[in-house]
């Protein structure tokens, strides 16, 4: 006779198997070379600090096109790093997994 799984074994069972999967160990070392990567880690604290800037200039109706342009330009170089774009092709990927998982456990739970 089959022993019923709890919902604690099944969760630490289903986490296992998706760590196990290609997709996210990939997308777990991109993760961790970005982290570690300065000039990317470096353009990512920019970008924000230009986001704050540029709403801060929103809210007093200040009109900075220098700033704008200058934060097109880095965003630019950044989302086209190779680690960034393969990160994100790889965080997309790994976000379709998640979903169909989550569809395959709402159609059985639904049944």
């Amino acid at each position: 006779m089959e022993k019923k799984l709890n919902s604690l074994e099944a969760a630490k069972k289903l986490n296992q198997v998706l760590l196990d999967q290609e997709e996210v160990k990939s997308y777990q070392k991109y993760e961790a070379s970005i982290e570690e990567h300065e000039e990317i880690a470096k353009a990512e604290e920019e970008l924000k600090a230009m986001q704050k800037q540029m709403v801060l200039n929103k809210a007093k109706n200040i009109d900075d096109q220098e700033l704008i342009d200058r934060y097109k330009q880095k965003k630019a170089l950044f989302d086209e790093h190779p680690l960034v774009v393969n990160y994100r092709n790889l965080k997309e990927e790994v976000d379709d997994l998640l979903l169909e998982v989550e569809t395959m456990i709402n159609n059985g739970i639904n049944e």
